[in-house]
């Protein structure tokens, strides 16, 4: 009995460290290219390669594109806030969009948003957003 408690226990305990030594996909920054366009993940960090450019989509300030499954007279629209090297950029895309802001010689395009399409049965976290960018030298 003794011998099965402290093999649980072991055992236990390697789970434990196993989940603790297992790192989440988003705390590793992602490098990217100039003039290529790449998706990035609510709450991740992209580095721009040679450059001194860092990105963090940080927040969704509005979702209010149409659902999938409904019918709209009014399309919607996503507004988000990319930091860029630390200074928030608001930038929407959909109805009256600002996709495109300029920052230290650089220009940032929210081209689209990849997750979530909208649903009106399901109100998405912020972590199920995704949406592609692309940065220009300018």
């Amino acid at each position: 009995m003794k011998y099965l408690r402290n093999s649980t226990l072991a055992a236990m305990m390697i789970i434990f460290v196993a989940a603790a030594c297992q790192k989440d996909e988003l705390d590793d920054p992602i490098i990217v290219q100039v003039n290529t366009q790449f998706n990035i993940a609510y709450n991740q960090q992209v580095s721009v390669k040679d450059e001194n450019l860092v990105l963090n989509f940080t927040e969704v300030k509005e979702d209010s594109r149409c659902a999938v499954d409904v019918q709209c007279v009014w399309e919607g629209r996503l507004v988000v806030v990319i930091k860029a090297n630390s200074q928030p950029l608001e930038m929407s895309i959909g109805g009256d969009a600002q996709p495109v802001s300029e920052i230290e010689g650089y220009r940032i395009t929210l081209v689209e948003v990849v997750e979530p399409s909208p649903n009106s049965q399901v109100d998405p976290n912020h972590s199920d957003y995704i949406v592609a960018l692309n940065i220009e030298k300018i």
